[in-house]
């Protein structure tokens, strides 16, 4: 049986140009079959440890929280007045800085309860959505660190003049003192 490339062979019904075709098709698929394989394991297989690392992240920012809740308690017990001016602002950021954390840490919740593979294969899913979680986190952590960097400045201009005060008063108290 001698047939040429385009002919179709009278054994098999298919050319040798068609089977070429299919056992490239084969290979093909094969091939993109097995990068797809390793591009999932690849970001799958450090789905624990991101986890750990995310959830270790929020822990910190839960200190953090409570650290100025501390802080923020102290001065409004000692009725500080640029807190009183700017605690419209506060109040807000702040109750948006904790609903944040509280969703990220609930969103990571989520995955401990699952079993390995499923999450793997769920975190592989939710890539772009933990993402964002965790931007809207530190998204609202930029916006109360602005905040706490606004109050601080102020804090120090009332310092600073509250020492323009003094030395005005130290000088007048020791210019009649000297000039006698």
């Amino acid at each position: 049986m001698n047939c040429t490339l385009s002919e179709v062979c009278p054994g098999c019904g298919e050319s040798l140009l068609s089977t070429a075709s299919s056992v490239i098709g084969f290979l093909t698929f094969g091939i993109g079959f097995i990068f797809a394989v390793i591009a999932f394991a690849t970001v799958a297989r450090n789905a624990d440890n991101e986890i750990k690392n995310l959830t270790a992240i929020v822990f910190q920012t839960n200190e953090h929280i409570n650290c100025i809740n501390s802080s923020l308690g102290q001065l409004v017990v000692q009725g500080d007045p640029i807190l009183d001016k700017m605690l419209g602002l506060i109040q807000p950021s702040l109750g948006g800085f904790r609903q944040a954390h509280a969703d990220a840490q609930e969103y990571l919740e989520s995955f401990k309860k699952l079993p390995s593979g499923c999450k793997r294969v769920s975190w592989w899913f939710y890539e772009k959505e933990t993402a964002a979680t965790m931007a809207r986190l530190e998204s609202y952590k930029q916006h109360f660190t602005a905040i706490q960097i606004t109050f601080l400045m102020r804090k120090l201009e009332a310092q600073s003049d509250n020492i323009a005060l003094l030395r005005r008063d130290v000088r007048e108290r020791i210019s009649p003192v000297s000039g006698r």
